[in-house]
């Protein structure tokens, strides 16, 4: 089985010849926990005699983790008397310990069919064929469980998280209240998924609703109060997010609560705060990526450079391969003016197999502030190849190619535009690309809008000014080059001002 999913939480208890189970585990995707069926509606009592005390020593065999000697035991039982569904289910649960999924499955199928109301084989069958990806075969087996007996809860909601899964969020709803309501008390997991679904749904006081009685469990487990706090965000309660986010610190299972907190405070504006909290979190939980990249990220937007340069490499030292640091470190060398540190950490990230064209972009801005405009060339024609609406890839390949193929620049820069019409950048490249290709009419259009909304864009005057002259008005033109050179007189491109009012 992928991964080797282990069922080893057996906990299992014989009453009065009956198997109890309290299974709970039908939530999530690995199966913790696997117990026998509650009693119910098996062809008969628990044998007496010799076949009792087989089913005894497998029950204990799957307890104590032996899984081969459980699977021997019950495989003795169902023999020797095939009709005893109770048999059946023990051999299922020892072979799926096994990673026998397809024996085990067999196992539960004979043992599901042998129960007329039980529908706890079925319920398992779907959690195993889940965890294997086998989502249609899941929900047959998790709606054949809820036709069965719709008051399994654990039946309920795997079956509303197969379809929530499949995008079908009205039907996961039903069956995720149904789980709630069947549900006994205490047990989170219902409510909790839930409230996940309606947060997804965007109904986040319904879901602060649900999970309350949860939530206000002394010792509600870190999940359930980090979706309680965020149903309150979404409703618009802070404060009650806020008491959350402090629970979870406090109970130090888990570093979401600091996180959180650290979130409040920056949209409160307060990053002194959250600096607090993440380097406390950095202390209590060092090899948490999250949390290291969340610190990194805050030292990066204050511009601490160096500091978030170090928590970065704290962060790849635990994960080499982590994309988001990689780029963060990258980001961070280049804020630093190191240059060719920043440029090895991006390629590196172009260079993996999961690269996007985002990563080659990246590697291409760099290569442009190395001064190397060929290799920039490259990469964004890789990033283009890669990502064909990566808008920043399209506006600098035109802008490096508009000189050399301005009819090219022109395509580049045209379909840039579509993709971030409300970019002046994307514009300006636009309007110049068109200029150089002899398109006058669309320069000037663009540099007059471009103009009246930054007339002091010493860059935008100076090429409307050509515009104006390569359209006959040389007046305006004039006056608007000399005008960006008033307004900057060293802007980056004087010289070609200085020269063009020279040739005029």
């Amino acid at each position: 089985m992928t991964g080797r999913m282990r069922f080893a939480n057996c906990f299992i208890a014989m009453s009065t010849g009956v198997m109890m189970s309290t299974y709970a585990g039908a939530g999530t995707i690995g199966v913790d926990v696997l117990t026998p069926p509650a009693p119910g509606d098996a062809t008969g009592s628990l044998p007496q005699g010799p076949q009792a005390l087989v089913l005894a020593k497998s029950l204990q065999a799957l307890t104590e983790g032996r899984f081969a000697d459980a699977e021997a035991l019950a495989r003795k039982v169902t023999e020797e008397q095939p009709d005893l569904a109770q048999g059946w289910y023990l051999l299922g649960l020892a072979l799926a310990n096994l990673d026998r999924v397809d024996e085990a499955l067999t196992a539960l199928r004979n043992s599901a069919d042998l129960y007329t109301a039980n529908a706890q084989p079925l319920v398992i069958s779907g959690d195993l064929l889940r965890a294997l990806g086998r989502v249609e075969e899941a929900q047959a087996a998790y709606a054949e469980a809820v036709q069965r007996d719709p008051s399994n809860w654990q039946a309920q909601d795997g079956l509303g998280t197969v379809l929530g899964a499949k995008g079908d969020q009205e039907a996961a709803l039903a069956h995720f209240r149904a789980a709630v309501d069947a549900a006994p008390a205490g047990e989170t997991d219902p409510a909790l998924h839930l409230a996940v679904a309606l947060l997804r749904a965007g109904q986040p006081e319904e879901a602060a609703k649900v999970l309350a009685p949860a939530a206000a469990l002394p010792d509600a487990p870190p999940p359930v109060l980090e979706t309680a706090a965020r149903a309150a965000l979404g409703a618009g309660e802070s404060d009650a997010a806020r008491g959350f986010f402090r629970r979870i610190a406090d109970g130090g299972q888990s570093p979401s609560g600091r996180l959180g907190l650290a979130e409040l405070a920056l949209k409160a504006g307060d990053t002194a705060a959250a600096e607090l909290e993440l380097s406390a979190a950095r202390e209590e939980y060092p090899k948490s990526i999250e949390v290291l990249s969340q610190l990194a990220n805050l030292y990066g937007a204050m511009r601490r450079y160096e500091a978030a340069l170090e928590v970065y490499s704290e962060a790849l030292a635990l994960a080499p391969g982590n994309p988001a640091l990689i780029k963060g470190a990258s980001l961070a060398e280049m804020r630093l003016g190191r240059l060719d540190a920043a440029a090895d950490r991006a390629e590196s990230l172009a260079a993996r197999p999961g690269a996007t064209g985002a990563d080659l972009a990246w590697l291409a801005t760099l290569r442009e502030m190395q001064g190397k405009p060929e290799a920039a060339r490259a990469s964004y024609e890789r990033a283009i190849e890669m990502q064909p609406d990566n808008w920043l890839a399209l506006n600098n390949l035109a802008a490096l190619t508009t000189e050399d193929d301005p009819a090219r620049a022109l395509d580049l820069a045209e379909r840039a535009q579509k993709l971030a019409p409300d970019i002046p950048a994307v514009m300006d490249t636009l309007a110049w690309a068109a200029f150089r290709a002899g398109d006058v009419g669309q320069a000037a259009r663009l540099y007059e809008k471009l103009h009246a909304g930054a007339p002091q864009d010493p860059v935008i005057a100076y090429r409307l000014g050509l515009v104006r002259l390569a359209q006959g008005q040389r007046e305006e033109g004039r006056s608007l080059i000399e005008a960006a050179l008033r307004t900057d007189p060293a802007f980056r491109y004087a010289d070609e001002a200085k020269a063009a009012l020279a040739g005029d």
